[in-house]
């Protein structure tokens, strides 16, 4: 990817979408497209007449809008679909041409040179999946079965048999044998994963690559988000089942447990949600770094997120940095809404 389109950010103004530099700057005016996703590879997917193509970084329309749905490039390949037939979607390339013959009920991103699929089963039962590689042959046998992306060279996966969870390797051989009631992605060398006991309750452990056992959670719990930025948050007493606290590799409290407790840290950064739908931010210590005044609030991503309007009053959303100061404010910031500094 470019430099150019790694400092691009789809704003709105009003009913129309542009895009923006980090320092704010236009870049792309907002004048033509009612819908606007991230570029990726140099395209980014934007909506013009209620169709879906793709913009090159001048915002030059380089696939024209045709599509009912529009993913991101990824290895050179996106998918689109279009209308609601039995298996709408399929994958084009760089010139929006289809890239290969083969449509599907969903049809994911690519990565590690493969994609996940779901198709139709023929004569009806449950839906099969696979993963593609780029010229869309099976990489696998068509199972119905629960199959995810790799991450870290491995990807959670139910066997067919038992219904348990696992992990496949590239090849689609088990590499950590399907024992678990639910299995998280890797990150960071280590996953998530859940065991059910006899007498009905669950254990919930951290397990790493060769599947021993790190460090097991003090109370159950279900969630088997991943590890970010060498945190994850988890419940560490089961007197208050809200309260999570942030713990390291070896499930060492870093964070001490709060009920407002609520996002994972991406660029240092944590989203917090207050009792009464106020988001805000903070850091690595725990320290609100944004204060929660915002009704939405998403994750940031390369030193931005895109927060929404904030108490009751209407807006559209904005982008702010790291310091909760303001890069793209809201339509409606001049309307006098507080400052996000804590």
């Amino acid at each position: 990817m470019s430099d150019a389109t790694q400092d691009l950010w789809a704003v709105p103004r009003g009913r129309y979408w542009g895009f923006v530099d980090r320092s704010g700057q236009m870049q792309i005016p907002p004048e033509r497209f009612t819908g606007a996703e991230p570029f990726s590879e140099g395209l980014a997917a934007v909506t013009l007449a209620r169709k879906k193509g793709y913009i090159d970084p001048t915002g030059e329309i380089r696939i024209e809008p045709q599509f009912d749905s529009a993913g991101r490039f990824s290895q050179g390949l996106a998918p689109v679909a279009r209308g609601r037939r039995k298996e709408p979607c399929f994958y084009i390339d760089r010139s929006g041409q289809q890239a290969f013959a083969g449509k599907f009920l969903k049809a994911g991103e690519y990565g590690d040179g493969r994609a996940v699929v779901l198709r139709v089963q023929p004569g009806g039962g449950p839906h099969l999946q696979t993963w593609i590689d780029g010229q869309g042959r099976p990489m696998l046998p068509l199972l119905p079965r629960q199959l995810y992306p790799l991450s870290e060279g491995l990807a959670p996966a139910v066997d067919p048999g038992t219904g348990r969870f696992g992990y496949l390797d590239p090849d689609g051989e088990w590499a950590i044998s399907p024992d678990y009631q639910s299995a998280g992605d890797f990150c960071e060398g280590l996953a998530v994963v859940v065991v059910d006991r006899p007498d009905g309750e669950v254990e919930t452990f951290v397990i790493d690559r060769q599947a021993r056992e790190v460090w097991r959670f003090p109370v159950p719990y279900l969630d088997v988000r991943p590890y970010r930025e060498g945190l994850l948050r988890v419940p560490v007493d089961g007197s208050d089942t809200f309260a999570r606290a942030y713990v390291d590799h070896e499930g060492q409290v870093v964070i001490p447990p709060s009920r407002r407790h609520w996002g994972d840290f991406h660029d240092g950064r944590a989203v917090i949600l207050e009792a009464d739908g106020r988001h805000g931010y903070i850091d690595r210590t725990g320290r609100v770094v944004v204060s929660p005044v915002l009704r939405f609030a998403s994750d940031f991503d390369r030193g931005l997120a895109r927060v929404g309007p904030f108490q009751d009053r209407p807006g559209t959303h904005g982008l702010i940095d790291l310091d909760g100061n303001w890069i793209w404010p809201p339509d409606a910031a001049e309307r006098g809404f507080p400052d996000l500094a804590p």
